[in-house]
């Protein structure tokens, strides 16, 4: 089934890491994250395509994360916590599965942190 740039909303329980998301290993918090959506929402929607998960009649649609693996495991990890019903659905970008793999490189390879100075500027701001 081929999907382009289609909104779902996807149950949370029905994310699942996709062995597409090129980014295997992150030194950033989960923790911080997850207070940052509980305090602001989810600001970027994950982007996903369908995986199968299961074999035989137990075989299920599931929804793997090629772009936003941490948004998946803080969203988990409010809903652990109780901050969100275990039915919680959120907004995701659906794409073909051939595409998973590049647009997971697209989306971490154009990232760039924010300059310090204007990092500084803008708490002050929020202070302010």
């Amino acid at each position: 089934m081929e999907h382009t740039n289609e909104s779902i909303l996807v149950k949370v329980s029905d994310l699942v890491p996709s062995p597409y998301n090129v980014r295997r290993h992150s030194h950033a918090s989960i923790e911080e994250l997850a207070a940052l959506i509980d305090s602001q929402g989810l600001l970027h929607s994950p982007t996903v395509h369908e995986h199968f998960i299961g074999r035989g009649k137990s075989r299920r649609i599931a929804f793997g994360v090629s772009a936003g693996e941490r948004r998946r495991r803080a969203l988990r990890l409010l809903q652990e916590r109780g901050k969100l019903p275990g039915d919680h659905e959120v907004a995701c970008k659906l794409i073909a599965v051939e595409r998973a793999r590049e647009v997971s490189v697209a989306e971490n390879s154009g990232r760039e942190p924010m300059h310090p100075a204007d990092e500084f500027e803008a708490f002050r701001a929020l202070v302010d």
